[in-house]
């Protein structure tokens, strides 16, 4: 099928010529938001995708509905988007796409099949591949599996041992776990090989006090026991009214980088969160800034401190301990 025969334009024509306008485009998600209540009475997500015609110049599509779980949810590194009758508008003087619950849909595909997979894993209400377009599937396919997404440069990007409170930043960090800490609210639990600052503890505690994490009810030991015993894991609570959100991510085990989350003190612990501007991109096990992480955590595994945190004095005849 040429391309002149579908539907589908490239990102690159939507944001010359079609502006103020409709159109139907195809592209990789490179990162997306988890879906949260707009300032009206929507529910909203924000993605970015790339296609071959922008393939370093990412284009953030705003998804609007009035029903949270229409929203989309991307399962995994380099799944693919097909967005049908998106508005084209400049946003903070730079043009994105509007998916509008009105007259927008869009299908959400997986990259990691042997071959194309025609059905998408998540659609809108009233989607259909338009016959025309039926191409654009192997095409992206093919597209996705052959183009590296990196985790993207940022002077923002920070490793666990430099933790400071209050301030904005970027972590790659591997998904431990996901559990739900209240009703609607979820706690990730993220590692990436190094030990965050140690911070001062209330004295308000008595020893019999001292919380060993933030979560509201502590973690089951079988969970406990399957994590790294060398490094800090870091709860980022997702505080958005988020229903089942921690069901439907399928990011558990992988590789990401949280975009622009904060971090605060919580009795004596590190506790992260997942604002409403926050973003995740999900990584490849290849990537550099992942294969960093992974030569840091084996050079850790051969000092003669063992796994006891960096900042730390060795005591004599001691070699090991659980540091999270």
């Amino acid at each position: 099928m040429s391309a002149s025969s579908s539907t589908i334009i490239s990102i690159r024509e939507a944001r010359q010529k079609r502006l103020k306008k409709k159109a139907n485009l195809a592209g990789i998600v490179t990162e997306f938001s988890f879906p949260r209540k707009s300032a009206g009475t929507d529910y909203v997500s924000i993605l970015k995708i790339v296609d071959e015609s922008e393939m370093h110049e990412e284009l953030s599509v705003h998804m609007f509905s009035d029903r949270i779980e229409d929203l989309p949810l991307v399962q995994s590194y380099k799944d693919f988007i097909i967005l049908y009758h998106v508005m084209i508008k400049e946003y903070e003087n730079r043009p994105c796409a509007i998916c509008n619950k009105q007259y927008s849909s869009y299908a959400l595909f997986d990259v990691n099949s042997n071959t194309p997979n025609y059905t998408p894993y998540q659609a809108s209400r009233g989607f259909v591949l338009l016959e025309q377009d039926t191409g654009y599937v192997p095409r992206m396919w093919q597209v996705s599996r052959y183009h590296d997404m990196g985790a993207g440069n940022s002077e923002y990007i920070v490793s666990m041992k430099n933790l400071a409170a209050n301030q904005h930043f970027d972590l790659i960090c591997k998904v431990l776990h996901v559990q739900e800490a209240s009703r609607n609210r979820w706690m990730f639990f993220v590692w990436d090989g190094n030990d965050a600052p140690p911070l001062s503890l209330d004295t308000k505690y008595k020893d019999s006090e001292i919380p060993l994490g933030i979560e509201p009810v502590p973690l089951a030991r079988h969970i406990i026991c399957q994590f790294p015993c060398v490094g800090t894991v870091l709860r980022v609570t997702v505080d958005q009214g988020l229903k089942d959100i921690g069901l439907h991510f399928k990011g558990i085990g992988k590789w990401v980088k949280f975009r622009n989350i904060r971090c605060e003190e919580h009795s004596g612990l590190w506790h992260g969160l997942f604002l409403p501007s926050s973003r995740i991109r999900f990584l490849s096990e290849n990537d550099d800034s992942v294969l960093q992480c992974k030569r840091t955590i084996d050079e850790r595994e051969t000092m003669e401190e063992g796994f006891l945190p960096t900042w730390s004095t060795p005591l004599p005849n001691l070699t090991g301990g659980y540091c999270w």
